[in-house]
């Protein structure tokens, strides 16, 4: 990434990333030292001021949005890591920084939780919410706040009001980036508010469906609407007053909403999601903004013919007179099956890593932070890290097999370590295996459960245990350098439990 796009990253996280340390200049952007503009769209993931090869960020005047109402305050108490923004900017006429314009935040739907999460799946107002170990969960009720206890989102019943804010898929399931607990139950006069596309639409009986949920908008003020009638397939926002029941919701309003970046010809933009929708080899849907691959796109972490629908990607380009994004480059997000927890042994901010249990843990401008310790530091990132923090690192292996965070969080001191990875170099006669060089030794009478997790036996359990093919989660205290006495064992999918 050149450093414009950088600092848009910067800008979308108000952050320093580690990974945007490229020399080249800014001389191919439109507006660099002249006033030029930009948009990023992408999840926050950290907070902080921002300084980058004497480039500065500048939040000062910036006008911070949140569900179309504007709130004063500051950054890091308006908003949070995980939620995804849209922010505007512009280069000062100096050249010697951009200046935020904008950061507006939408959530994907906030309503009643119509059915208790399960298998990594979470409805929310009829809406299927899928999560992992990089959603950011938080529960807003200081009863609840436990520093022993890392929140997740098993901790939230059916009836709780939250909100999501994630990506769509291209089956309209929301990939949850974060997770807001706002209040157990539903309380009259609160807005319930969710956004998507209008389907299953019934013009004699005032009814649609949004995915599981039937709105009922026969008292319904229609907004935006050209000719005051919804269509099939149109996107938009519903709100109501009064709470969902057996999955009905009544609206008091429906908005008709344009999805994808809006902006002018030349702006540049750094755009986060997943490919809802591929059109052509060369024309692909991601966020409802469409972009457009060139015999110049570059592509990083795949080749063309892995863009394919449903796949998380960041793409860096300029709109076109079309308001398409040409994309200049692209870079693919790999899935992150591979986690560590344990304490920092050695930070190096100068390369951007840190070191627990052995490993070397690269970050980069797509890493998030959150400190889920006592301290609860809002603008906790790679320069708070100090050597014998507790921490947990979630990431995959770059090609050349070196561990690249997408998340780290700072937790409270615990007598073991966990880790998740690939088994290598498995002895099944000693009970004993690998995880990315960390000795692993089944104790007796471990806790073992399936994929599914379920309790299962030793035999059972080394039945499915395979070298180079069968993820697992440990956990334990260590023995020696690098040897962790396996006290809970699971199978796992490639994806870490949420």
């Amino acid at each position: 990434m050149n450093k414009y796009l950088c600092l848009l990253i910067v800008l979308a996280a108000t952050m320093l990333p580690a990974g945007c340390t490229d020399e080249t200049t800014t001389a191919g952007n439109p507006g660099s030292g002249t006033g030029g503009t930009g948009i990023a769209s992408g999840p926050i993931t950290q907070f902080g001021s921002v300084f980058v090869e004497g480039l500065e960020f500048d939040t000062s005047n910036a006008v911070y949005i949140r569900d179309g109402q504007r709130i004063t305050g500051v950054d890091n108490e308006i908003f949070d890591v995980g939620e995804v923004v849209v922010v505007r900017g512009i280069y000062n006429e100096n050249g010697l920084g951009i200046k935020a314009v904008s950061i507006v935040f939408e959530d994907n739907v906030e309503g009643p939780v119509t059915r208790a999460a399960e298998n990594n799946v979470l409805e929310v107002a009829g809406q299927r919410v899928i999560f992992n170990s990089n959603t950011v969960v938080d529960i807003i009720d200081p009863a609840e706040i436990s520093p022993a206890h890392k929140h997740s989102v098993y901790d939230i019943d059916a009836g709780n009001i939250v909100e999501v804010s994630g990506f769509v898929d291209q089956y309209n399931n929301i990939q949850a980036t974060h997770i807001r607990k706002l209040q157990d139950n539903f309380t009259p006069g609160n807005e319930i508010e969710l956004k998507g596309i209008v389907s299953s639409l019934d013009s004699v009986m005032k009814q649609f469906m949004i995915n599981n949920l039937t709105v009922d908008y026969s008292a319904a003020v229609l907004n935006n609407f050209d000719t005051n009638q919804l269509v099939q397939g149109q996107y938009v926002e519903v709100r109501s007053q009064k709470n969902i029941v057996d999955l009905v919701m009544s609206a008091d309003v429906v908005v008709a909403k344009t999805q994808g970046i809006s902006g002018e010809q030349g702006d540049e933009v750094l755009l986060q999601g997943i490919i809802t929708k591929v059109d052509s080899i060369a024309v692909f849907e991601i966020n409802g903004t469409r972009v457009l691959i060139t015999s110049n796109t570059l592509i990083e972490n795949g080749v063309a013919s892995d863009l394919v629908a449903g796949v998380r990607l960041v793409v860096e380009g300029t709109l076109n007179a079309q308001g398409i994004l040409q994309a200049r480059e692209i870079e693919l997000i790999p899935e992150d099956p591979h986690s560590l927890e344990s304490y920092i042994e050695a930070v190096d901010a100068v390369k951007g890593t840190i070191t627990l249990l052995g490993i070397t843990v690269s970050t980069n401008h797509l890493t998030e932070y959150e400190d889920l310790s006592f301290r609860q530091d809002r603008l906790f990132g790679l320069a708070s890290i100090q050597v014998n923090d507790f921490v947990e690192a979630f990431g995959h292996l770059d090609p050349a097999g070196n561990f690249v965070a997408a998340k780290i969080n700072r937790e409270n001191p615990e007598p073991k370590a966990e880790m998740q990875g690939l088994v290598e170099n498995l002895d099944a006669t000693v009970l004993q295996f690998e995880l990315l060089g960390v000795t692993v030794i089944i104790a007796p009478n471990a806790v073992l459960k399936n994929i599914n997790g379920v309790l299962i036996d030793l035999d059972t359990f080394m039945a499915v245990l395979q070298s180079g093919a069968t993820f697992v989660e440990v956990e334990g205290p260590l023995i020696g350098q690098y040897v962790i006495d396996a006290q809970k064992l699971i199978i796992r999918q490639n994806y870490p439990g949420g």
